[in-house]
């Protein structure tokens, strides 16, 4: 499931790409938390460009769990 989350950002709009991102930081956050970072960091890279968005807290709160 998460390759194919990873496979589809490609495809999808800023929007959809960081609800995708989001979802991966979260996914990998206990597994794998050098691959949550570095999707949580790509989202942030996104997410500036809308800081209304509802994923701008998400984002933060996902990746700061193994900082």
């Amino acid at each position: 499931m998460l390759d194919s989350l990873y496979n589809a950002i490609s495809k999808q709009n800023d929007t959809t790409q960081i609800k995708i991102l989001s979802d991966l930081c979260w996914e990998y956050r206990s597994t794998n938390p050098t691959m949550a970072i570095r999707y949580g960091k790509l989202a942030l890279g996104k997410v500036q460009k809308y800081p209304e968005s509802k994923y701008f807290s998400l984002i933060y709160s996902s990746k700061n769990l193994k900082q």
